[in-house]
């Protein structure tokens, strides 16, 4: 799911990223008796946040208008221009980690970046016809991708293979704008204009208030 953070949402995203393997906070304990860091512009971040996500290599990677970054509990670096890449990476629109906890970067129009072994793939490039935006991503339950796309509708991505879960046909003629899977596989998708859905299956079921 996207969403563009202000600054001091920004500072609250980076405590929860960071305390959600930890235990509960002491209810016996004041807020002042915590200690804490506050990270903003100063610090190498530029641009409004859209995405934070972290890798099992225990990085941050935090996706802005101007760029990709990634945090290593000291400092933010900078990895638009860092490393072979098929597309200059800005405007980051999505972060999320795969299965195999490989990095994927939702970028707008047709570039979908995977992160492997230091440098970055298109994934889209295996995808034909070539997806003309993702414009949603999330893990699934299983650990596989789950994207929603302009041309090809709702896609998994697993094993480098795509699958169609539910064809741009099947779909309101609404953009996806934020996604996720539930415990009973339901897909659930929200769009800018057709409100709720799920996908069951093969079936897309509007939600009525």
């Amino acid at each position: 799911m996207t969403r563009s953070f202000s600054r001091p949402e920004f500072c609250f995203a980076l405590v929860l990223v960071f305390v959600v393997p930890a235990m509960a906070l002491d209810p016996d304990r004041s807020q002042s008796q915590y200690n804490y860091d506050n990270w903003g512009s100063d610090k190498g971040v530029t641009g409004d946040v859209h995405a934070i996500t972290q890798t099992s290599d225990g990085y941050l990677w935090i996706g802005t208008e101007a760029g990709l970054f990634r945090f290593d509990g000291l400092t933010f670096r900078s990895v638009t221009d860092q490393g072979p890449s098929p597309v200059s990476i800005v405007h980051v629109m999505g972060l999320a980690v795969n299965a195999q906890g490989n990095l994927m970067v939702r970028l707008p129009e047709r570039n979908l970046l995977r992160y492997s072994d230091g440098k970055f793939e298109n994934a889209l490039n295996l995808l034909v016809p070539r997806e003309l935006a993702v414009t949603a991503m999330c893990r699934g339950k299983d650990g596989e991708m789950l994207l929603a796309g302009l041309f090809h509708g709702v896609l998994k991505y697993s094993g480098g293979r795509f699958e169609t879960i539910a064809p741009v046909s099947s779909l309101p003629p609404s953009p996806i704008t934020s996604m996720t899977q539930s415990a009973d596989g339901k897909i659930w998708l929200g769009t800018r204009e057709a409100g709720l859905l799920y996908v069951d299956g093969k079936r897309v079921i509007a939600v009525r208030g």
